[in-house]
């Protein structure tokens, strides 16, 4: 117990705190583990192989939020996906909720993907992780696939903001671009 002090002690006289360095980490890592909790069809809770539970959201992608047309879709497509699976994470960072940002995957199947295919999402990628998910999106707009059907669709960063009716060229808009903290496999806030 002496030595757990001594180093919490150490670390607070060198300014260190439990928040994540700034800058993302080069590489990417990997989390395996299972969904316990769909908030909506962006964000869960997860537990990880170690029993570890981690906030997470969909990194690069952007489904309808709750009152949206074509959340219910997004929610009951991203459940059919990974409920009762195991997932893959790969990630690189955390938001500043301490939320993990992530590319998820299924038995191969890249979640984030999937979604901007079937036009239940938006390409929202303010930090370039997966820029090959803009012309996917892109293309299911261009077939007017999902929420595309709606051509007056109000991209959910605005929706969040309290923009609710659309004006032209909204739909172009790029999310904005918020802090990122070093990503760990260990929950948001802890050191190591």
């Amino acid at each position: 117990m002496k030595h757990i002090l001594l180093i919490i002690m150490m670390l607070f006289a060198q300014g260190v705190t439990a928040q994540y360095v700034m800058k993302p980490t080069e590489h990417w890592l990997e989390l395996r583990a299972h969904v316990t909790h769909f908030k909506d069809a962006r964000t869960f809770r997860i537990v990880d192989d170690r029993g570890v539970i981690h906030q997470l959201a969909l990194g690069a992608v952007e489904p309808p939020e709750r009152g949206q047309p074509y959340f219910k879709e997004a929610l009951a497509r991203v459940t059919e996906l990974m409920k009762g699976k195991d997932i893959v994470v790969k990630h690189r960072y955390f938001d500043q909720k301490g939320q993990l940002l992530g590319q998820i995957y299924v038995d191969g199947v890249w979640v984030n993907k999937v979604l901007a295919e079937e036009g239940l999402a938006w390409y929202g990628d303010p930090d370039g992780d997966a820029p090959e998910l803009k012309a996917v999106a892109a293309q299911a707009k261009r077939e007017k696939k999902g929420l595309w059907k709606n051509e007056r669709a109000v991209p959910p960063w605005l929706h969040r903001i309290g923009k609710v009716s659309y004006r032209p060229g909204m739909e172009n808009t790029e999310p904005p671009k918020a802090k990122r903290y070093r990503s760990t496999n260990e929950p948001a806030g802890v050191v190591r």
